[in-house]
Order: structure tokens, then sequence, then C-alpha cells
């Protein structure tokens, strides 16, 4: 679609909507297409995965705890090789 920059700066709201509905919006002046205004690849992805099922909402946001200071018995590599037999 091609949009001249008088009409898109008096619905701007109205265009952004179109192209997050995946429209491309080319901005024209005087006729000479000067930019396009493309919608964020996969920045919707978030609401189909809640939509479709596969990904579930946050049942609490704000701060998060800090994390836990574990102390093991052993090294992480130490029980890698250990595995390994190594």
């Amino acid at each position: 679609m091609n949009i001249g920059i008088r009409e898109l700066k008096q619905n701007l709201s109205k265009y952004l909507e179109k192209v997050a509905n995946g429209e491309l919006v080319v901005v024209t002046d005087r006729g000479i297409a000067k930019a396009m205004i493309v919608p964020i690849p996969g920045g919707d992805q978030m609401a189909v995965g809640i939509e479709e099922g596969w990904l579930t909402p946050p049942k609490k946001t704000g701060h998060l705890h800090s994390p836990l200071n574990l102390k093991g018995e052993i090294r992480t590599i130490d029980a890698i090789n250990e595995d390994r037999g190594t």
C-alpha cells in the first residue's frame, strides 16, 4: 500500500495497525517512494503461541528473587568426567 506523508501523519495509528496485521506501507513524497514500514519479524509470536496453547502466559510478573547460592559436593566438570569414566 502506498501512502503520502501527509496522510500518514494524519492517520498514523490506523496505518501502524495495518502494519501490525502484516501489511507493508510504502511512504511516498509527491509520488516518489521514500520509506517502507514493515512488521517486526516474529513480533507477534508470543501472542500466537498463547492463543494456540503452546505457550502459557506468566502467572506472576514483577521482581524476581535472587538465584540460590547452593554449594555442591563436587564441581560440575568433575561429575561429568566421572560419568564419562575419565
